[in-house]
């Protein structure tokens, strides 16, 4: 019982945090804004730090909220979709479309890599160094993909903005099947399934005017509420028995699971302002505590083992948020100087 009260503690914290200072407005012009997008990223780098924490350590809550990491992770790529098609025009965007994207990407990974060989070095374990030095992580593998394919498509000057559109959501949808297809033989492909939300994220910002018009004449609770919340349960349900078989359950519906959940959770937060400077400083290290989240569990595992199940996902969120923290200052310095 006392490790569940410490899991319920720590996302009352942290839905504290993020609900601080919130306003709710009667227009949804926030709808998709930075604020809008810190705030959800600070939320969704936390349930993925859960659905890693080992089965010896493990409490239902935890693993219930964990078990809604595939949706953080999507809306992840969704909101990388949705950046890069609203600055896709924007003076010198593509031409340094590369060098900044992958700076972004891949300075706080290179940094991450370093800290977990130290931990290496420490812990006593020297095998592979230049190997881990540069190990690529899989999300940034499948994001740079999808990056790839934005990029190629949008060189075609003789098509227009739709047709470039269409080309890449179903490149990014050839690219998300064949990562399912071949995960279990790749050993480096991750979330193929996730990776579907760089198309709805591009979607959106095509048609964002027209949704913050439908979302306008909406309240945050109403009948399509409260069907979005019964269809999320539906899907729900039948993913949970039939995600044994396959690309149906594990592919299909676990798709349409997320897409209900992340519709369910725009009606939601739509018309929410998010004004906490510290949710918006948790948004702003998701990727740092994405990366780094791993090295934090190896650690309390190793030292801190014996502590009990709720006071070690808490120390593992904590120390994760701690380290993630330092390592982006560090990170945006260097990034500062080698972006174009």
């Amino acid at each position: 019982m006392i490790n569940e009260v410490c899991i319920l503690l720590l996302f009352i914290v942290l839905g504290s945090v993020l609900l601080y200072g919130v306003k709710i407005t009667n227009s949804c012009s926030d709808f998709f804004d930075k604020n809008w997008s810190l705030a959800l990223k600070g939320l969704c780098c936390i349930i993925v730090i859960l659905v890693h924490i080992p089965s010896e350590h493990s409490t239902r809550l935890q693993n219930l909220i964990g078990s809604f990491a595939f949706v953080a992770v999507t809306i992840f790529f969704m909101i990388s979709g949705y950046g890069l098609s609203v600055n896709k025009n924007r003076k010198g965007y593509m031409q340094h479309f590369w060098r900044n994207r992958m700076v972004a990407l891949i300075i706080p990974m290179l940094l991450i890599n370093v800290v977990s060989e130290i931990v290496n070095l420490i812990s006593g374990v020297t095998d592979h160094i230049i190997y881990n030095l540069f190990a690529i992580n899989g999300f940034v593998l499948m994001i740079t993909a999808c990056y790839a394919i934005f990029y190629i498509v949008y060189q075609f000057g003789s098509l227009n903005d739709q047709m470039k559109g269409i080309i890449t959501c179903l490149g990014i949808l050839v690219l998300s099947i064949s990562a399912f297809l071949f995960e279990k033989f790749i050993p480096f492909i991750v979330w193929p399934v996730p990776c579907l939300g760089f198309i709805y994220g591009m979607l959106i910002a095509d048609n964002r005017t027209q949704i913050i018009e439908v979302l306008n004449k909406q309240k945050i609770v109403d009948a399509k509420t409260i069907l979005l919340i019964l269809a999320s349960i539906v899907i729900g349900g039948g993913y949970a028995k039939a995600k044994h078989i396959f690309f149906w359950g594990s592919y299909v519906l676990r798709a349409f699971l997320a897409i209900a959940l992340i519709v369910l959770l725009i009606k939601i937060t739509a018309h929410i302002r998010f004004e906490s400077k510290t949710a918006l400083a948790l948004g702003t290290i998701s990727y740092e505590v994405y990366l780094s989240h791993v090295i934090v569990i190896d650690l309390f595992t190793s030292y801190c083992g014996s502590l009990n199940s709720g006071m070690y996902v808490v120390g593992v969120v904590v120390v994760t948020l701690v380290l993630s923290y330092i390592i982006h200052k560090v990170d945006q310095k260097i990034m500062v100087q080698v972006r174009a």
